[in-house]
């Protein structure tokens, strides 16, 4: 690995579901979420509006602190892009019926929820450490 390469992802959207967490065979926590940033332009005087998603992992004791975002939860994401380490693509697959899909994925080291805080929702940011859409 050089000393010159970077590799950081921004992501300001909208989170598509609840957050799971779940536990790594070295009981490490993971938790997992997709984030929806749409983009609007206009194409023959029409708006047209276009939704790319991004599912985002968190790892370690931040982990922890994420499993309590919530679908529709604004969140800001700051992470290291992950590609299919075979083409440095983002993942393929084809889905259930039969269409191609693909992920961005996002290894998260700083997540700020900038939603109004709920009664239950935790105000943090931490440092670092599959299936079909929306995750």
């Amino acid at each position: 690995m050089s000393l010159y390469t970077y590799d950081q992802t921004t992501i300001v959207g909208k989170v598509g579901r609840d957050a799971e967490m779940r536990y790594m065979p070295n009981g490490e926590p993971v938790t997992s979420f997709s984030v929806a940033v749409d983009r609007s332009f206009k194409k023959d005087n029409q708006q047209v509006k276009r939704t790319i998603w991004y599912k985002v992992s968190v790892f370690g004791k931040f982990a922890e602190v994420c499993r309590d975002i919530k679908k529709g939860d604004n969140v800001f994401v700051e992470g290291e892009l992950q590609a299919d380490w075979s083409n440095g693509a983002p993942r393929i697959w084809t889905n259930k019926e039969s269409q191609p899909q693909s992920a961005f994925e996002v290894t998260a080291q700083t997540v700020r929820f900038l939603s109004p805080k709920r009664e239950t929702a935790p105000q943090a940011e931490a440092a670092p450490a599959e299936d079909e859409f929306p995750f």
